[in-house]
């Protein structure tokens, strides 16, 4: 489904408003307060290490969308220096406490915050080598135009690596169909900033048009919070779905699958 998202200012006072009232307890209310939640947390985990795994120089990295830093840890040994962008301030705060409470920081590595929309801060020409991106872009108003900025940002042979949701998971058609009749004043912000969608392929064509080669999709996670897989057996499904096709290309699973997909990860490479 594709409606019109709320502005950046919506969001952004959304998330500040769910940090404040979560009390710092934000990953564990995304990621850890259900059985479902934190299954998906370990493929995503599963997914972004593989991603990563296949970037041959991390080097200077920017993260959009970075949050509380929930999946920077994954990629901080091999940095060289980090910039964190979030649109929401107390996103960033959260980033830096858990950052310095788990003392991230060695042997002078810079990690540098930055707060703002992605589309309208201002940021060097190639500043970095790689650049982050999970489960922030649904949120933005114009993707292709997101996609082409990173492509300007990254050096030559830099790489983009995105995580985000996929318009053909069964739980977002559901959803879609229920809210068929809801005005789109009617709907609260944070379902409205997730029904903003593409698809594997849509996204692939985005990463292709915006100049990026080697551009490939994997499934980040793989399930659904409706029955049958949200019952024991359900889950144990997915899981093991997911353990076959997360290093595998998009394209080699079957069709009948791509329904289970939530979310997906695209990774494309800057020529040069």
């Amino acid at each position: 489904m594709s409606m019109e998202l709320p502005p950046p200012h919506e969001i952004a006072g959304h998330y500040n408003r769910l940090m404040k009232e979560l009390g710092g307890e934000y990953i564990h209310h995304r990621w850890g307060d259900s059985e479902i939640k934190r299954r998906h947390y370990r493929q995503t985990e599963a997914a972004l290490r593989s991603g990563l795994s296949r970037i041959q120089k991390i080097g200077d990295v920017l993260e959009i969308g970075s949050g509380p830093a929930v999946w920077t840890t994954l990629y901080l040994a091999q940095a060289r220096s980090v910039m964190l962008l979030d649109i929401s301030e107390e996103m960033l705060e959260q980033a830096r406490l858990r950052l310095e409470q788990l003392q991230i920081e060695p042997h002078g590595l810079s990690v540098r915050y930055e707060c703002g929309d992605f589309l309208e801060v201002t940021l060097p020409h190639e500043m970095c080598d790689t650049i982050v991106s999970a489960r922030a872009f649904e949120y933005v108003l114009d993707k292709a135009a997101f996609v082409r900025k990173c492509l300007a940002l990254l050096r030559p042979g830099g790489t983009l690596l995105l995580i985000t949701k996929n318009d053909e998971w069964y739980d977002l058609r559901r959803s879609s169909h229920e809210l068929r009749d809801v005005s789109a004043s009617e709907i609260p912000v944070d379902v409205a900033m997730q029904l903003d969608l593409v698809s594997p392929a849509t996204a692939t064509k985005m990463f292709l048009e915006a100049g990026f080669a080697g551009v490939d999709t994997y499934p980040a996670v793989i399930g659904s919070y409706h029955r049958p897989f949200n019952w024991t057996a359900g889950l144990a499904i997915a899981d093991a779905l997911h353990r076959h096709y997360y290093r595998r290309s998009l394209t080699t699973m079957p069709r009948v699958l791509h329904s289970l997909v939530e979310s997906f990860l695209a990774l494309g490479r800057k020529p040069g």
